[in-house]
């Protein structure tokens, strides 16, 4: 029996706090598809798919420039195959990219915190690569600035050519049995509008006697 590594979530890291850190942040992408999935079964949003599509796209360019330019890892990498650009790296900006632009264009509350943070996160993800021997410096910067490439113009290409059929996509019947829902193109807050539709239903549960939990009607 021929025995395989599962290169998706293997790390290698020094045996230090410090390289713990590294080796979990590398693991960050992982868990925002995770987070993704997750956020759609619990919320329906059209644009969580958007975005997951966005992500395979960028995932395809960075195969495809790896094939291209062929550049390979640093020598003390622990990982086969090609390291020009990085696709952490890659893969965390095309994401701040695309949420920072959607978080300044569709929501009004919290985006000066989000996006900031998420910069941040993703600056330590690609860092990571490079502490870890996986990509050098320059790989790095390459996948940092193809992701944003990537994500501004897929941005734009959504929001300009797609976003108008959004709402012939919810009234799909398969959208409609799925509970398929695009608040963002549709709200002009969707945290301001979903905590004034809580406090609404809120204060029905609190003035009930009974106190049990509202449920329409």
């Amino acid at each position: 029996m021929v025995l395989k590594v599962l290169q998706l979530t293997y790390i290698v890291h020094e045996d230090t706090l410090p390289g713990l850190l590294f080796g979990l942040l590398s693991l960050v992408p992982q868990s925002c598809i995770v987070a993704i999935i997750t956020a759609f079964i619990i919320t329906r949003e059209l644009e969580l798919v958007v975005i997951g599509i966005g992500l395979v796209v960028s995932e395809i360019v960075n195969t495809t420039v790896k094939r291209f330019i062929q550049e390979p890892r640093p020598l003390r990498s622990y990982r086969p195959g090609h390291g020009m650009p990085s696709d952490h790296a890659q893969f965390m900006f095309f994401l701040w990219m695309y949420i920072h632009l959607l978080l300044q264009r569709r929501v009004n509350h919290g985006s000066r915190f989000v996006s900031p943070l998420l910069f941040l996160l993703a600056v330590c993800v690609g860092y990571s690569r490079v502490a870890l021997d996986v990509h050098t410096v320059t790989q790095m910067i390459a996948g940092e600035a193809i992701g944003i490439i990537v994500g501004y113009v897929y941005y734009e290409f959504i929001d300009k050519t797609l976003r108008p059929w959004f709402r012939w996509i919810e009234e799909l019947s398969l959208s409609q049995f799925l509970f398929i829902r695009d608040s963002f193109s549709c709200l002009d807050d969707i945290i301001l509008f979903n905590y004034s539709n809580y406090s609404s239903v809120r204060r029905k549960v609190i003035s009930r006697p009974t106190g049990k939990v509202f449920t329409w009607e």
